[in-house]
This record gives C-alpha cells, structure tokens and sequence, in this order.
C-alpha cells in the first residue's frame, strides 16, 4: 500500500457546523498560553500547566515543524465570528503502514458543555477517514476525566485497556485508559 499523504503546504481547514479548524497562527500564542497555563483545563492532561509566556511561541514553533515532518498535526478550535482559539484537535504518530494515529484535544473550561470538543474531534475524524485512509484512530485518556470518557463513547470509540500508573502529574500517578475507533465504527454525528 503507498504511503498516502493528503496534505499540501497548510494543514486543511475543517469547517464544521459552528466551528472552523485552521493551522495555528503566532497570533494565537496569547491564547494558547491562556489554555495550556489553566490548571483547570490542564487537570487531565498529559503535563502540568505552563508557567512561562515562552512554551507558547515554542508551540507554534513546534507545530510548524512537526507539520512539515509530517508527525504531529494540529488544529486552532475557533469559533467564526471571532477566529479567537479556544482549544486545540490533534492527530499524532500517524503510521502509514498500519493506517492509523492517534486523537488528543484541549478545550478552554469556559467553552465546556457546549459540544464544541465533540464537534472538533469529529471534524478531524472525518478527514483521518476520509482523506488520510485511516482504518483505526486511538485515543488515551485518564479515566476520572467522565466528560471526555462520554465524548470518545459518544462518537463511537471503545475502551480496549487501561494503562496503571502511567503518567506521574500533580505528585500522584495516574492511570490512562486507552480508547480505539475503527473506521467502520464512527459515528460522523455529535
């Protein structure tokens, strides 16, 4: 099978209902370090809030090479009428081979519940089925973290394992459920 590769110079816009995914810019750095210094939105995460302005700017310039290594993808949540970033969509170690990858999303606490998170996962499962060929797309999450455990149910992924003692954040150890979607399975609805 070929090494399929979907993407030009930009990574694709995704425009949704009410959302529209586009390729983080400097000028979201502000918000970002908004989001990513929150230890609320943080809680669950897979690292500790930042604490300086600066893990902002090497952000976007990770996201940038990352992009045109072809190893991490990742996409502004915004809403239209202000393109103001409040959150993030990402799809990481994409395999060719075995056609799959794997989701991670970060959402501000003050857009919770408004099913903008679900909407963008689902966006950016349309395109990794879509034109990326994907068979299977993989999701880890805390388990205590019900919302997103709901989101990741919701849209048709199952839990296949836990991972005990994963991650040492916050000065305990916590454990990562691991979640998969085969492409026969999404559900393309929010």
């Amino acid at each position: 099978m070929p090494k399929h590769d979907p993407f030009g110079a930009e990574l694709p816009m995704i425009e949704t209902e009410r959302l529209v995914l586009r390729h983080p810019q400097k000028t979201d750095a502000d918000n970002l370090f908004i989001l990513f210094s929150d230890s609320v939105a943080m809680r669950y995460g897979s690292h500790e809030p930042w604490t300086e302005r600066d893990a902002a700017d090497a952000y976007i310039h990770a996201i940038e090479l990352e992009f045109r290594e072809r190893s991490r993808f990742r996409w502004a949540i915004t809403v239209p009428k202000d393109d103001r970033l409040i959150g993030t969509v990402t799809l990481m170690n994409w395999d060719r081979t075995n056609r799959h990858a794997e989701v991670g999303y970060m959402l501000a606490p003050a857009m919770w519940g408004k099913g903008y998170a679900s909407e963008a996962v689902c966006g950016v499962l349309g395109l990794a089925f879509g034109c990326m060929q994907l068979h299977r797309v993989e999701a880890e999450v805390d388990p205590r973290n019900e919302a997103s455990v709901r989101l990741l149910e919701r849209l048709g992924f199952k839990r296949e394992g836990l991972l005990r003692d994963r991650w040492f954040l916050y000065d305990e150890w916590c454990d990562s459920g691991l979640y998969g979607l085969l492409r026969k399975d999404f559900k393309a609805t929010t």
